[in-house]
């Protein structure tokens, strides 16, 4: 096997990683409409939701994703090691 098609082979495998992975952004302008209607806003106003990894209160201020598993939406902190423990 040539070196250009070990290097086609490897980039194609680079290209099938990525694409499993998923990652969808909301500005910030656009993230009360999203929390509201994921119904998880007012959760987050009465401090009712905890990171799903460190269990401290989520707030706007330190919100720093949401995760789905199993029809569940999760929300993670803005903590780097809770941020390094995702997938």
């Amino acid at each position: 096997m040539s070196l250009l098609e070990r290097i086609k082979r490897f980039l194609l495998s680079l290209r099938y990683l990525f694409r499993r992975t998923h990652i969808k952004v909301v500005h910030e302008e656009d993230l009360q409409r999203l929390l509201k209607s994921l119904r998880i806003y007012d959760g987050i106003e009465q401090g009712d939701l905890t990171c799903m990894h460190c269990d401290v209160v989520i707030t706007l201020d330190n919100l720093w994703g949401l995760l789905r598993r199993d029809e569940m939406i999760h929300v993670i902190c803005s903590n780097a090691e809770c941020i390094s423990k995702l997938e």
